[in-house]
């Protein structure tokens, strides 16, 4: 890669990696839906977190999943009402009680960091056997280093945010399942530089000095020295030999 191409596609070029992540399964109940939030944590410096993918169990049928408007963080108030929702997800899924089974959405959610969203996976079964949830039993549901799970409410109606059927909704409850999502990693540089952990920040100036400042007859330009960076971002570690500049 040459340093003018680089150059002109720095800001463009993002390391995307892939994760799944489980959320605890006690089987404590099923019935008709689950509506949570899920947050991008806001530690990392990432430009998005995608997520594809909800993973569930039980008898399933008739499935959509929605997701909160970009302008609403949270499921709270929200559930009853359809306007500041938009739909994921449609369609028929087979029943299935042993594993999960994996719903890859029509339209990927997008988080950036620190954001938040409401989620909502329904099913319009006549029955209390659709979707398994569990009791809430800590504040966060499950999480990793990129995602955190929250705990929601339970849906008793066949009919999608409605208030009609069943006990209608219930609290203290939580999202058994698994969720897969991609995360686009920032490469370093100048407009992404705070968002780097303190640590890497340093060895990343000092890497520079030493650059600029080296008597070496090897002189490679500005841009390769950030193309390097870049690359030791994605794995998020630098190592520099004081003493010889290396």
């Amino acid at each position: 890669m040459s340093a003018h191409f680089y150059a002109e596609y720095e800001n463009s070029f993002f390391d995307f990696k892939d994760y799944t992540i489980d959320a605890a399964d006690h089987e404590d109940h099923s019935f008709n839906g689950i509506m949570f939030d899920v947050s991008c944590q806001p530690i990392h410096a990432i430009k998005e977190l995608i997520i594809t993918s909800f993973w569930v169990r039980g008898a399933l049928g008739d499935i959509s999943v929605y997701c909160t408007l970009p302008q609403f963080s949270t499921h709270f108030g929200r559930n009853t009402a359809p306007q500041d929702w938009t739909t994921v997800f449609v369609g028929d899924v087979a029943e299935n009680w042993t594993e999960y089974f994996e719903i890859k959405l029509n339209v990927p959610i997008i988080l950036t960091s620190g954001e938040s969203r409401g989620i909502y996976i329904h099913s319009r079964a006549d029955h209390d056997l659709s979707i398994v949830y569990d009791n809430k039993r800590k504040n966060i549901s499950g999480g990793d280093e990129y995602l955190e799970i929250w705990p929601g409410m339970a849906h008793t109606s066949n009919q999608p945010f409605s208030s009609n059927g069943g006990w209608g909704w219930r609290s203290n409850r939580q999202f058994v399942g698994r969720i897969s999502y991609g995360v686009r990693h920032c490469c370093y540089g100048a407009p992404t530089h705070k968002y780097f952990p303190l640590s890497f920040r340093k060895k990343a100036i000092w890497f520079m000095v030493l650059h600029e400042t080296n008597s070496s007859a090897f002189y490679f330009p500005r841009e390769i020295v950030r193309y390097i960076l870049n690359f030791c971002a994605s794995v998020g570690s630098i190592t520099i030999n004081r003493r010889s500049g290396k």
